[in-house]
């Protein structure tokens, strides 16, 4: 099966702020999904935090301490950990606002990034000296 009947495809795309390219994954699907989108946030406040604090300050760690295996006491530990991390920084559904556009990024901004991913691409492509880059 080829990409078009997919509709897939993956592009590798220098972005200009290092010497890592990413890879961008494109998939089409044929129900699209509509009406507002929901995701998870946490919130880390100084409430949480302190309850957070608190429960892993009471909390008896012998059986992490005493066990003589470093796996089980590992597992244990994390056990604990994630129950009282999910119960003082649980999870949120948001909606989100597909209508919220990034207001800060403006023309300027645009131009000296893409100026920007230029020269990174001139510099990585050509082998000019460091001295006739400057």
């Amino acid at each position: 099966m080829n990409n078009t009947e997919n509709e897939t495809f993956t592009v590798n795309q220098n972005l200009g702020y290092s010497d890592h390219l990413v890879q961008l994954l494109y998939i089409k699907t044929k129900n699209p999904i509509e009406g507002p989108i929901s995701r998870y946030k946490t919130l880390f406040a100084g409430k949480n935090i302190e309850e957070f604090q608190y429960s892993f300050h009471k909390e008896n760690w012998n059986e992490v301490t005493t066990s003589d295996e470093p796996n089980t006491a590992f597992n244990i530990f994390m056990d604990t950990f994630r129950y009282y991390f999910n119960a003082a920084f649980p999870l949120k559904t948001t909606h989100v606002n597909n209508s919220v556009l990034n207001t800060w990024i403006n023309k300027a901004i645009i131009i000296s990034r893409n100026k920007l991913r230029l020269l990174c691409h001139i510099e990585k492509s050509t082998d000019l000296s460091k001295k006739s880059l400057r």
